[in-house]
């Protein structure tokens, strides 16, 4: 049988909890939010009425009147363009860039 020697699973746990001592010990991992400046880039860069939500929504409406285009099914163009904006309006918000 291969069973895990006691002194390797001793080990194992001597690990884990030096490493959750540490992250709990250290002021920079136990602060409040270590991203805070970096959120703010980001939602500068791409929130609401920003160059790249413009970019996103218009190659979804170029992607849809292609689909329309070749498929010749509008009704499914449309709706997939609308399904897409719906999603961005609910996914925006719950990323913290709205």
């Amino acid at each position: 049988m291969n069973t895990p020697s006691k002194s390797r699973s001793i080990l194992g746990a001597a690990l884990t909890l030096g490493a959750l001592a540490l992250v709990a010990a250290h002021p920079a991992l136990a602060a409040d939010d270590v991203f805070a400046s970096g959120k703010e880039v980001i939602k500068a860069s791409a929130g609401k009425g920003s160059t790249i939500e413009m970019a996103m929504l218009t190659s979804g409406l170029v992607g849809a009147l292609v689909m329309g285009w070749m498929s010749r099914n509008w009704f499914v163009a449309a709706g997939g363009f609308a399904v897409g904006n719906i999603l961005w309006s609910f996914a925006a918000p719950m990323v913290g860039l709205a």
